[in-house]
């Protein structure tokens, strides 16, 4: 079971290897004017369980509905000049589409995909871009809405810079407009939509499951708290056959490089039972740092350590931790 962490260990050193500059970021974004707020999500009686809001969102992100939105991350670059064919397979790496790139001018306003998938913990565009909804605990997810003016296009890139084609062929189905919608989370995440008809019924969904996540994680976290006890007191839970299966295809897709669809898996895992296989929060955290999201493996870290402080890999972990809190500090990503 523990092979993945040599599968995770590896994708690391193959990562190290191409951490070199690929965009230059030669001129500063154009400054918008101030936001102001279009629309405040609500309850709607309609979006009544966590299956009906995860449809909607999927509806509302997929090709069918004429309104992809735009992405922006807190490490977006800040113009298209200069983006290789490299950095744009990055940001589409591990995804479910390939990603196009929105300019003005010379300014990256945003991505878009053609494909996001909508999985149990969270969105996942590609290993760029996957917001988990606990990034949705404590944020705003009010529209808002800026000048149309600002956010007009000049030029919309296919899916490979330069005008070339997909791989398979197929025309971009993407058409360049204005987004001036946008819903903006605490990390630095933002979702831009043409009509404010669509930006509004993603904030409500999202409201949805924001709501379901803050009493899920109370939940999440008392269950884990009992749990430990009993593990430390001697009770230890063997992995259930349902356990073993979803941890399997976690490996699996930490083999293909979707680090969130592993993710998600190892989070089914553990919802099982959060102490019958501690080395899935170990794999989680190294996961976690792949996609660069280090208050996070930090956290999952340390419910590894809590379940095996003196586990053959503690000193690793314990340094791990000390890593990630200097990059987490020097990079502000959850």
């Amino acid at each position: 079971m523990r092979s993945v962490k040599q599968t995770i260990a590896s994708a690391i050193g193959l990562l190290a290897l191409s951490l070199f500059p690929l965009v230059a970021l030669s001129e500063p974004d154009e400054k918008l004017p101030p936001d102001g707020i279009a629309y405040r999500p609500e309850a709607k009686t309609s979006i009544n369980s966590l299956e009906v809001a995860r449809n909607n969102l999927a509806e509302l992100l997929s090709v069918r509905g004429g309104d992809i939105p735009g992405i922006r991350t807190a490490t977006t670059p800040a113009t298209c000049s200069g983006i290789s064919r490299e950095a744009l397979h990055r940001l589409g790496k591990g995804g479910p589409s390939h990603a196009s790139l929105a300019c003005r001018k010379d300014q990256l306003l945003y991505v878009i995909y053609e494909s996001i998938q909508v999985l149990s913990t969270g969105l996942h565009a590609s290993n760029e871009v996957s917001v988990k909804y606990s990034d949705l605990l404590g944020a705003d997810l009010s529209v808002r809405q800026v000048s149309a003016s600002s956010v007009g296009l000049d030029l919309m890139q296919t899916s490979y810079p330069y005008g070339e084609p997909t791989p398979d062929g197929r025309p971009n189905p993407i058409v360049a407009g204005a987004h001036p919608f946008r819903i903006v989370l605490k990390n630095g995440t933002s979702f831009h939509f043409g009509k404010l008809e669509n930006a509004s019924a993603f904030a409500d969904n999202l409201f949805f499951i924001q709501s379901v996540m803050q009493v899920a994680e109370e939940g999440r976290t008392a269950r884990f708290e009992t749990r430990l006890a009993q593990y430390r007191a001697g009770v230890k839970p063997a992995v259930t056959e349902d356990q073993r299966r979803l941890l399997v295809q976690a490996n699996l897709m930490t083999q293909r490089k979707n680090y969130a669809q592993a993710l998600d898996l190892y989070q089914q895992a553990l919802d099982i039972d959060p102490v019958a296989y501690p080395e899935a929060y170990f794999n989680s955290a190294l996961l976690l740092e792949l996609m660069e999201r280090y208050a996070a493996a930090i956290d999952f870290m340390k419910k590894y350590l809590l379940l095996l402080p003196n586990g053959k890999d503690a000193r690793q972990a314990q340094d791990k931790i000390y890593e990630w809190e200097l990059l987490s500090s020097m990079t502000g990503k959850p």
